[in-house]
């Protein structure tokens, strides 16, 4: 489940360096980011979801249930990474205007 965690991690990344590198919005950088680190994310997740679902046609149920879920659970965190990522780094942010002296 390893893949997971480094998809999502490659996508902030690749995200960070187009607002940094080329001064981006957060628009064109998530649009940059899904062009160049959205094809690779989605080909890693595909070959190993039909890898797994290899494993589902087992008729040893354990694995094939093993298969199944981890198949899913790609899948689901596909989704994740491509729609509801971008859309969270769309959320409006807010600005502290007024910060505190926590030092007091």
């Amino acid at each position: 489940m390893g893949i997971v965690v480094d998809d999502t991690v490659h996508f902030l990344t690749h995200y960070q360096y187009a607002r940094e590198a080329c001064n981006c919005n957060r628009v064109d950088a998530l649009v940059r980011t899904l062009e160049e680190s959205g094809h690779a994310i989605v080909l890693t997740t595909f070959i190993l979801m039909m890898g797994f679902l290899v494993l589902a046609s087992s008729d040893f149920i354990i694995n094939a249930n093993l298969g199944l879920l981890t198949a899913i659970t790609l899948a689901l965190a596909l989704v994740g990474d491509l729609l509801v990522l971008p859309a969270i780094l769309l959320l409006p942010q807010k600005r502290n205007t007024n910060p505190t002296n926590l030092a007091t």
